[in-house]
């Protein structure tokens, strides 16, 4: 007789994608290491693409990590390639974010205020918006290029 084989170990974190890493290394806080990030566009809940603006459609590859709970400014989102609607999603994250800390949490204001969303070379969309927003930016262009 022959055993079924056994279950595969659900417990094993996810494979990392280069996207994923590239969040992962450029925080490199470990505040913020209680956003996951999460690069299974089709695992990701549908709450976080709400909140972003954005459907698993429209890219083809995604990293994110984003907090939900509306007591820190925080998102790091990197996506490819992408359809304009996932800029104008993020963009409409951003203008949220600061309506809902304008008068709200000064210092998150401030982080969502000078959150970076940009565009580069090769349509890859990244959103950053955290505590040292320009240097988590550039680690993550880094990243990418490397």
């Amino acid at each position: 007789s022959t055993e079924p084989e056994a279950p595969e170990d659900s417990s094993e974190p996810e494979t990392s994608s280069p996207l994923a890493d590239a969040i992962t290394s450029a925080r490199g806080d470990e505040e913020n290491e209680a956003y996951p990030v999460q690069s299974d566009k089709d695992a990701i809940e549908s709450m976080y693409y709400d909140v972003l603006g954005f459907t698993a459609d429209d890219v083809t590859e995604l990293a994110m990590s984003v907090s939900l709970i509306n007591v820190k400014a925080y998102g790091i989102v990197i996506a490819k390639p992408a359809e304009e609607t996932v800029k104008a999603g993020l963009q409409g994250f951003i203008d949220t974010q600061c309506a809902n800390f304008e008068t709200y949490l000064a210092d998150q204001y401030e982080i969502a205020k000078n959150a970076k969303l940009e565009t580069l070379d090769d349509g890859t969309i990244i959103m950053v918006m955290c505590e040292n927003a320009d240097a988590v930016y550039e680690a993550i262009v880094a990243a990418l290029a490397a």
